[in-house]
């Protein structure tokens, strides 16, 4: 094997490999837990027995394996040949990965990125190694090779390091040698060459007997601490059908960087096994934390440029979060998105009841409708933050569908001063946010969200209005796009949609109010 470089002159980069039968069943989560990642820190390598098309991760695959005349390895389950596939992986990477991390195609993150970037030393692989008991007599035959004390056993899913993963490729041919005739070899073949050519000591071992020790986790009854937990399914001890809530956050809080074992349609008690996961390890990625924060639920609309393009250009003093209701989420996309089928506040509840908001001094809740450019969004937080406003809304151009005089821009004054604002373009003072959740996680459409909402802050004649120094531009609702939402509109039982209607009705009775708009100068 060449070496292009010195393993002492690598910087650190992470090689995620994925020796798999024909897919990744969490695909669409891995390729999230990549996103926004540095591409300079990682490589991804793919090891397959079936060439079936991958959504995401296609271009990652050896060639080996799409190429049979280069040699590709065919793998049977337990064979000594599954070390040399992974060994194809390492040689792939040779000369630029500082670790190799071995997963199967049910593995998921249990960390994010950064945390497992920072976890991993280089000057160590990792290891979840069984008891010696376990290596005998099954390893019997490589008795006539080498010492019984060099020979041991592991989770084929380690983490080696660059200056190991040289030791190994440098000699296969004592792997082939020594564990060609033994069954279950993979689990004995790079640990026993580790320890053969004494590096031992630069090994990190976990204990196989503990039931969350291991970087990649994997269940077995016979554990010493194993657990269940009543609301996870699994169709064997270890396979992962359903998990529950409290499973999964306790082996997201333990020490294992991965888990192993969960089948394509696996969920977390009914939720998206992908949003569960994202939403308790990911951080808010992009280094979110500028001043203000905006939030939006978008979807591709017809126009070519997109309302959140207008939001991301420039430079901001606020972060981008957006929840997409109905489209994948794109590879471009700002600063942070995740994938949820609901209205923008309920899914805005998700959000800040996963991650902590609380940095942020206000929050603008937009419609993915509303255009507005980025400068104008500076502008509008700080006029917020210099008044002391707890809930305000940006005035709206003449051009705009307006549903109450007061919202259209009036530029004798700075701030129009009302008790109510709709929940399109609503802005919030941090203060306000924990008061409001609740309601916003049973709000639906949000319809009478906004009529309700003063009645839980009740701020004082100064604290809400329209901000007239800045504006928006709120597109028409023609007759094809269908009814408006407006609350004044149902209210006054205009509003065709009688589901939103009802919805909106019922929650106002529940919290007891009545509409009574007023405009105070």
């Amino acid at each position: 094997m060449k070496y292009n470089i010195k393993y002492s002159q690598l910087n650190k980069k992470l090689g995620f490999c994925f020796l798999i039968y024909d897919k990744i069943n969490h695909e669409d989560l891995w390729n999230d837990f990549f996103r926004n990642v540095d591409g300079s820190k990682y490589e991804i390598f793919i090891y397959f027995k079936t060439n079936s098309p991958l959504k995401h991760f296609e271009k990652y695959k050896l060639k080996n394996c799409i190429e049979p005349k280069n040699n590709c390895i065919k793998t049977s389950w337990g064979e000594y040949r599954i070390s040399l596939s992974q060994n194809l992986m390492m040689k792939e990477g040779i000369n630029e990965c500082s670790h190799f991390i071995f997963l199967s195609g049910s593995c998921i993150p249990f960390k994010n990125f950064d945390y497992i970037y920072d976890y991993l030393n280089n000057d160590f692989s990792y290891f979840n190694k069984a008891p010696d008991e376990q290596v005998f007599p099954r390893c019997n035959y490589v008795l006539n090779y080498i010492d019984k004390k060099f020979i041991k056993k592991a989770n084929t899913n380690a983490i080696i390091n660059n200056s190991h993963a040289r030791i190994i490729i440098n000699n296969e041919d004592l792997l082939k040698k020594w564990f060609s005739n033994v069954n279950n070899a993979d689990e004995h073949c790079h640990i026993t060459l580790l320890y053969y050519f004494g590096k031992e000591n630069e090994l990190k071992l976990t204990n196989n007997t503990s039931y969350s020790g291991a970087t990649t986790f994997a269940a077995w009854e016979d554990m010493q601490d194993f657990m269940t937990f009543p609301k996870s399914i699994k169709s064997n001890a270890y396979t992962y059908e359903v998990i529950s809530k409290d499973e999964l956050s306790y082996l997201i809080n333990s020490p294992c960087l991965f888990g192993r074992k969960f089948t394509e349609n696996c969920t977390m008690e009914g939720e998206s096994l992908k949003d569960s996961v994202l939403k308790m390890i990911m951080p808010l990625k992009g280094g979110l934390k500028k001043k203000y924060l905006l939030f939006s639920s978008v979807s591709k609309r017809s126009d070519k440029k997109q309302a959140w393009e207008y939001w991301s250009e420039g430079e901001r003093n606020y972060d981008i979060v957006l929840a997409y209701y109905k489209d994948e989420v794109p590879e471009n996309c700002s600063d942070f998105c995740f994938k949820r089928n609901d209205f923008k506040l309920p899914n805005f509840h998700y959000y800040a009841s996963g991650y902590d908001i609380s940095n942020y001094d206000a929050v603008f809740l937009v419609d993915d409708d509303i255009i507005m450019q980025s400068q104008d969004i500076n502008k509008m937080f700080d006029i917020f933050n210099q008044n002391n406003l707890l809930v305000a809304a940006p005035s709206m151009d003449s051009e705009s569908d307006v549903h109450y005089w007061f919202q259209k821009q009036n530029k004798d004054k700075k701030i129009t001063f009302t008790n109510f604002v709709e929940i399109g373009t609503l802005i919030l003072d941090k203060k306000t946010i924990p008061k409001l959740l609740q309601l916003f996680s049973e709000s639906g459409s949000g319809w009478g969200t906004d009529i309700i909402l003063p009645h839980i802050i009740k701020p004082n004649e100064k604290q809400m209005g329209i901000i007239n120094e800045v504006s928006c531009h709120h597109p028409k609702v023609t007759k094809k796009e269908g009814f408006t939402k407006s609350s004044s509109m149902c209210l006054n039982g205009s509003c065709s949609n009688k589901a939103v209607f009802d919805k909106g009705n019922a929650l106002l009775k529940k919290y007891n109010v009545k509409t009574n708009i007023k405009v105070f100068n």
